[in-house]
């Protein structure tokens, strides 16, 4: 899992380019959703800022973001992912005290205080046009009908969908989050993430409000991407899957323009992909991709790659020039930390 964070002041808005994966919904799952279904790659997205692990688990089929979509869901390409947000001396209305440090956020699991922290407010799925209907023998053909349900219809919008995510937070911070989908053949695997992130002092459900200036922020994502494929549709037969594949712990992460002063420099991101693991009956060479080996067709199991490219990042409150600097990290930790429970 690669960790990226993003430093700036109190007000300030990012876009955010990744892969996101779907899944079905789990009996117990609280949260509301919105469904991007309309291309290529297919997600739910929460109103709770990330998508938390096991939020959309079904038997052996898990979570989200899936690509290529015809092929069912069980193509997902992601574990979890969260959004963490911290600053320094906190003057903290709820505990009465200045904490040194003070840290929110929604995901990588979803600990009984994040309702504490993440107070919801609005989630729309809007869209530029209702998808067609498909009607076969006098009923409704199409799955996109259970799932594209616009609350917002208008010609005018950025992209052809975008689900609309508010929440304020414990720490002051209003964050406002759009997904951008675009229905275009060239298109059609990747979604756009637009933040902006403004100091409104709002700190419980109630809408209280507690003015002061917040200082040293950090905006953190993560992302546990899992390139399972078809493994995840039979992860236990030893004739092509591995279970490692279907939670990311046979995952590689690259990083790449860290540097936007090197030779080359283009863009700034990472991308992830299938690793070769000690437990599958083949040489370390021959288990890219995780090929059906004992099958003998060669199929690969986990042949997909996902990723996340900033595309823009202001520099300060006050300055909207893109800092090439951000994010300030991508260095991986490990998932199953103590920190990481939350």
């Amino acid at each position: 899992m690669k960790k990226q964070t993003k430093k700036y002041g109190n007000t300030f808005s990012i876009l955010i380019l990744g892969l996101l994966i779907l899944c079905s919904v789990h009996d117990t799952f609280a949260q509301r959703i919105k469904w991007l279904s309309i291309t290529q790659l297919q997600s739910q997205i929460n109103e709770i800022g990330a998508e938390y692990e096991l939020e959309f688990a079904q038997g052996s089929i898990v979570d989200f973001f899936s690509w290529p979509v015809q092929y069912g869901v069980g193509q997902n390409t992601c574990r979890m992912n969260a959004l963490w947000i911290g600053c320094k001396n906190f003057d903290d209305p709820v505990e009465g005290d200045i904490k040194s440090v003070k840290v929110i956020g929604s995901g990588p699991r979803n600990p009984l205080d994040r309702p504490n922290e993440i107070f919801e407010q609005d989630l729309k799925l809007m869209g530029r046009t209702i998808h067609p209907t498909v009607i076969v023998d006098n009923q409704n053909a199409s799955s996109i009908d259970s799932y594209d349900k616009l609350d917002v219809v208008d010609p005018n919008l950025e992209a052809d969908r975008i689900v609309l995510v508010k929440f304020n937070t414990s720490i002051g911070i209003t964050v406002t989050k759009k997904v951008m989908a675009f229905d275009s053949p060239n298109h059609d695997s990747y979604f756009i993430y637009d933040y902006v992130f403004k100091n409104t002092g709002i700190y419980n459900r109630k809408g209280d409000v507690k003015k002061q200036t917040l200082t040293n922020v950090y905006f953190y994502w993560m992302y546990r991407n899992a390139l399972a494929g078809v493994t995840n549709y039979n992860y236990s037969a030893s004739t092509l899957g591995t279970n490692a594949a279907t939670w990311g712990n046979s995952t590689l992460n690259h990083a790449f323009g860290e540097d936007p002063l090197a030779s080359g420099f283009d863009m700034r991101g990472f991308y992830s992909y299938y690793s070769p693991i000690q437990s599958r009956a083949s040489t370390y060479d021959a288990d890219w991709g995780c090929p059906n080996i004992a099958g003998g067709d060669g199929m690969l199991g986990s042949s997909m790659f996902a990723g996340c490219a900033t595309l823009h990042a202001d520099k300060s409150t006050t300055d909207s020039t893109d800092d090439l600097y951000q994010p300030k990290t991508t260095w991986y930790i490990g998932s199953d930390i103590n920190i990481m429970q939350q």
